[in-house]
């Protein structure tokens, strides 16, 4: 099968550790545990902060063992020290990129057991899973992450589980709320045992916030569209991770516009960033205080 027919398949299909000292790791407690089924050890490959900590969160409240790789160096590097069931791969981030990683862990890894490794990405284009596969990649999940997602694929790779009923891959459109209820909702209720997760995750997108919007800024005075494409891209996986899917979208098209070097769209586009992020800090701030 082509990988062209094999893709729309899978589009068929899915729509109806670090080095030494060792990975991060985010090992289940017993009351984390949502289900019975199979434990699995689950590498996380994410370079944003606040990614890591919503997909660590939901793969331990089932009950796994989680270690987390900051790029694609320590991904390659950890897959060599601990058999992992499972790996979920970002597809851009520094250093090494998701898929000059998973080039490398199938060179690596020649006739052994052949890990699975599930795509994390917020661009399903045209090409990008035709891409993932040509490298290796077995399967992927959209962003922002959703927790019935997870388990259904962990069902397919990992090995059999109580899979919950199916919820859609996409995000919100755009437009309504500064922030999704249902997201902010479903996050609240997913930490509810842990005490300060949801204001420790808004902490961690705020601290990066700033950073962000200037990198995009920045890379649109340099006329630098790979730059950019880098921070817009960054800024809209968290932001969607928290339910910020109007600022989400603008950033996508902004990664868009940029992805095909029509510099004056994108910094159209940018010049609403300023005022919808300081509506979604109100609102991170709003809920934080009806959260405590």
């Amino acid at each position: 099968m082509r990988l062209t027919q094999l893709a729309e398949e899978l589009r068929r299909v899915l729509d109806g550790p670090l080095p030494t000292p060792g990975p991060r790791s985010g090992g289940a407690r017993v009351g984390d545990r949502d289900h019975t089924g199979p434990r699995f050890r689950v590498l996380v490959v994410e370079d944003n902060k606040v990614n890591q900590q919503v997909a660590t969160l939901m793969l331990t409240k089932l009950g796994h063992r989680v270690d987390v790789a900051g790029n694609g160096l320590e991904a390659v590097a950890a897959v060599q020290q601990f058999p992992y069931d499972v790996v979920f791969m970002d597809c851009q981030m520094p250093e090494l990129d998701g898929f000059g990683a998973t080039a490398e862990i199938r060179k690596l890894q020649g006739s052994r057991s052949r890990v699975p490794i599930i795509a994390m990405t917020a661009n399903v284009m045209s090409g990008d899973l035709e891409r993932c596969l040509a490298v290796g990649m077995d399967d992927y999940v959209s962003k922002p992450l959703i927790h019935a997602t997870l388990v259904a694929r962990l069902n397919r790779w990992g090995g059999a589980m109580q899979a919950s009923p199916a919820e859609g891959d996409t995000m919100a459109a755009a437009g309504g709320d500064v922030l999704d209820p249902g997201v902010v909702g479903a996050l609240l209720s997913l930490a509810g045992d842990s005490p300060g997760f949801f204001e420790d995750l808004v902490g961690l997108f705020l601290d990066d916030l700033t950073p962000r919007l200037d990198g995009v800024r920045e890379g649109l005075a340099a006329r630098q569209g790979g730059e950019v494409v880098r921070w817009a891209h960054s800024l809209r996986g968290s932001a969607a991770n928290l339910g910020a899917v109007r600022l989400a979208a603008l950033c996508g098209e902004i990664e868009v516009a940029a992805r095909g070097g029509d510099i004056v769209a994108a910094t159209a586009f940018a010049a609403r960033l300023d005022a919808e992020a300081e509506q979604v800090r109100a609102a991170l701030a709003e809920a934080c205080h009806e959260s405590a």
